[in-house]
């Protein structure tokens, strides 16, 4: 019996490779392949393996082959997976394996955000040790975390805040059951309004969908805590840039730390690039040499138990409708 082609549309950690070697026939569709080679390799494909991929209605209905979408990582706002769905094809995504390098990056940039890292490194580097005789800095020590999102990642930015920190966590997260499994160190919030109103520090870890774009606008903001700094390494959707440059250059936020934007690479004229109290990263809180082996192990492992042996593996079935598509 012919073994199920996967399909890579972007690389992945050699960790991944070795697995996937093993068990199925593996294409790779990067490193110099165009995009009418990558099209003629997915006509072929049992299943594909996607990070930055965009898998479009239009790509995944042209597929005939195709059973499984698996994404390298756990956003999956570049899937289609209405479009998935009615066509019979699982999306099944990978939580869990990144959380450590995101949760470490989020308190990485609120850390950083507080105590004024780069200016001050930038301070010394120029010769100016005067600010320290002027500035006052932040502790997060016994201030208000509040976070959105109590998934993989934003359960552990709570346990390193709460727990390492003495951080009061409070969260917000209308997808997860009442009677969830309480969260040790975290309080629930009725709405987002409430947290809003009640964080220091507010640090988003929502997926991006058609509902949560602009999640914090220009109401949300002005609902912020005076002076709250805000860190976003979710989507950068999530956040209205405009409003947030204009909190931020008016002095009602204290700061803003982002690992993500609206668009991305950001367009060059990006308001927020000019303020002094906005620290940026490029999308690299889920970068780590451990992480990438992680999240590559359990896309492989996931593509590998639906194609071969009719399990999700480790990953997570985001549509459990697709058995019974909508034709």
């Amino acid at each position: 019996m012919a073994r199920p082609t996967v399909v890579l549309t972007d690389p992945i950690d050699q960790a991944g490779l070795d697995l996937l070697t093993g068990r199925v026939e593996v294409v790779r569709g990067f490193g110099g392949v165009t995009p009418d080679e990558l099209a003629g390799m997915l006509r072929q494909a049992d299943g594909m393996i996607v990070r930055a991929f965009r898998a479009t209605a239009e790509v995944i209905t042209g597929l005939p082959r195709l059973k499984v979408i698996v994404k390298h990582g756990a956003g999956v706002d570049n899937i289609d997976v209405d479009a998935a769905t009615a066509r019979g094809v699982a999306v099944v995504n990978t939580p869990q394996a990144g959380a450590v390098a995101v949760a470490e990056h989020t308190v990485m940039l609120m850390m950083a955000a507080a105590r004024r890292a780069v200016p001050a490194h930038e301070a010394v580097r120029s010769g100016d040790y005067r600010v320290r005789d002027v500035w006052r800095l932040t502790e997060l020590h016994d201030k208000v975390l509040g976070i959105v999102g109590l998934g993989h990642i934003g359960r552990r930015v709570a346990h390193i805040c709460a727990m390492g920190l003495g951080m009061r966590v409070v969260a917000y997260d209308p997808f997860l059951p009442e009677d969830a499994e309480a969260v040790p160190g975290v309080t629930r919030a009725g709405s987002l309004g409430e947290l809003l109103r009640m964080a220091d520090v507010l640090t988003l870890h929502a997926p991006l969908t058609t509902g949560s774009a602009h999640l914090v606008g220009a109401e949300e903001i002005a609902a912020m805590k005076p002076g709250a700094i805000l860190v976003n390494t979710a989507r950068g959707g999530l956040v209205d840039e405009q409003a947030l440059a204009v909190a931020l250059r008016e002095g009602r936020l204290t700061a803003a730390a982002l690992d993500v934007f609206e668009v991305e690479p950001p367009e060059p004229g990006n308001p927020l690039f000019d303020l002094p109290n906005v620290l940026t990263s490029p999308h690299v809180g889920g970068l780590s040499w451990e992480g990438a082996a992680r999240v590559a192990l359990a896309a492989a492992e996931t593509a590998v138990s639906f194609l071969c042996e009719g399990g999700t593996g480790p990953g997570r079935l985001l549509n459990p409708a697709y058995l019974a598509p909508a034709r």
